[in-house]
């Protein structure tokens, strides 16, 4: 025979109503008591107190329970989440994602090509987590190429031969602006990419390829927030422009070579970022 949850609550509030008047609870236990008036609205109150109240022999943790009561009644406060005593939450997946990534941190730090960061040659970096920033100046003229690592690893190569411990290479090649600015005058702001597709093309192809970067959009302002600047796109450029363009950066370092030692930088600052954020993800994951 099924029984109502409310049938229950009744049957059960008279005999602690009848126990209420033949004995000396305490206050707080009158209180527990007379809370289940109004069945309608406390079913899971009531429900949650008989699951602390359903542990024999288990103490009534200050709680005076009288001996008509027979000791059958004891109150207990619920259990802690983890066993270590810290009152946090442990889980098995928790702990399999912390073995995890203990092992893919060495993994990560022994393929780490160097374990200082290599220098570009006449820049100063600067660092502000995934942003980065290479300046100089010369001559009254500031030069500063910024970048941001964020989605800008590739895999490099087919894999073949490689085992799939190692797995392909992956390399860092970012966009990033050069920033040109001469005294008294605007800034000049090149937005450049990296040819990364000169290998999908026929030899011939990639010969006639002279340059590992290109030129995006080009534009000058005093004031680098403002929605209202003129930007000039690469795509419709006169082509005398954009190699004079060209020019002005290979004069200021932005060569070729250049962009090879930019890509070793941001694999470099890429990677360290990456096994600062497993380290971080395994102290969150073991917490």
């Amino acid at each position: 025979m099924a029984f109502k949850l409310q049938n229950v609550s009744k049957v059960a509030y008279r005999l602690l109503t009848s126990v209420v008047k033949s004995s000396s609870l305490s206050a707080s236990s009158k209180i527990v008591c007379t809370g289940f008036k109004d069945v309608n609205t406390t079913t899971r109150a009531f429900t949650r107190s008989l699951w602390y109240a359903s542990n024999p022999g288990g103490g009534t943790q200050g709680m005076n329970v009288p001996p008509e009561m027979g000791g059958i009644v004891g109150v207990r406060g619920p259990s802690h989440l983890c066993a270590c005593g810290c009152a946090g939450l442990h889980t098995e997946g928790d702990k399999e994602l912390a073995n995890f990534l203990e092992r893919e941190i060495k993994l990560e730090k022994k393929h780490q090509q160097k374990d200082a960061l290599p220098e570009v040659p006449g820049f100063h970096p600067t660092f502000d987590g995934a942003k980065v920033s290479l300046s100089k100046n010369e001559n009254g003229e500031g030069v500063v190429i910024s970048f941001n690592i964020n989605h800008s690893v590739e895999a490099e190569g087919s894999g073949e031969g490689e085992s799939d411990e190692e797995g392909p290479l992956m390399r860092s090649y970012p966009d990033f602006h050069v920033e040109v600015t001469k005294d008294g005058q605007p800034t000049l702001s090149l937005r450049c990419s990296f040819s990364t597709d000169l290998n999908d093309g026929e030899e011939d192809e990639v010969d006639q390829q002279e340059d590992k970067f290109i030129i995006d959009e080009v534009s000058i302002y005093k004031d680098p927030s403002m929605d209202s600047v003129y930007t000039v796109g690469s795509e419709v450029m006169d082509g005398d422009l954009y190699d004079l363009l060209m020019n002005m950066l290979e004069e200021r370092g932005v060569t070729d070579s250049f962009t090879d030692t930019l890509c070793e930088f941001a694999t470099s600052v890429e990677h360290s970022q990456y096994i600062q954020f497993l380290q971080s993800l395994k102290e969150i994951a073991k917490s």
